[in-house]
């Protein structure tokens, strides 16, 4: 039900903070990714990358808001994206067909066992 929350704190424009706990290697599971983003800006009517040597910045995953992703899965898709040295790009389709989409970014709490991670609105 996190992405519930989600769609929550978008509708009252906050950001909050998700703590994820440390899971053993065996926890984890392929959860589907769909795409890599790269950053884009418009020049003269063409949407281009920032700049060719820019690496990608999200690993853009997909779900419908009737989808259940549980702890697990978010967890292992964050690890995922780590591995890759990427930030979550998170895409909720809503049943009118509406993308909502939100950037998760890793905040380093010291000495905690925790990992947490920002979850922010964002407009691609």
């Amino acid at each position: 039900e996190w992405a519930r929350a989600v769609r929550v704190a978008h509708g009252v424009k906050k950001t909050f903070l998700l703590s994820v706990p440390e899971l053993k290697k065996k926890d984890y599971v392929d959860y589907p990714s769909d795409f890599i983003t790269y950053r884009r800006k418009k020049v003269g009517g063409n949407w281009i990358r920032e700049t060719l040597e820019d690496k990608a910045r999200y690993l853009l995953v997909a779900v419908s808001e009737d989808e259940h992703i549980g702890g697990v899965e978010l967890a292992s898709i964050l690890a995922k994206a780590e591995s890759m040295g990427l930030n979550v790009l998170l895409s909720i389709t809503d049943r009118e067909t509406s993308i909502t989409y939100y950037v998760l970014n890793k905040i380093k709490l010291p000495g905690s066992r925790y990992e947490y991670y920002e979850i922010e609105w964002m407009k691609p």
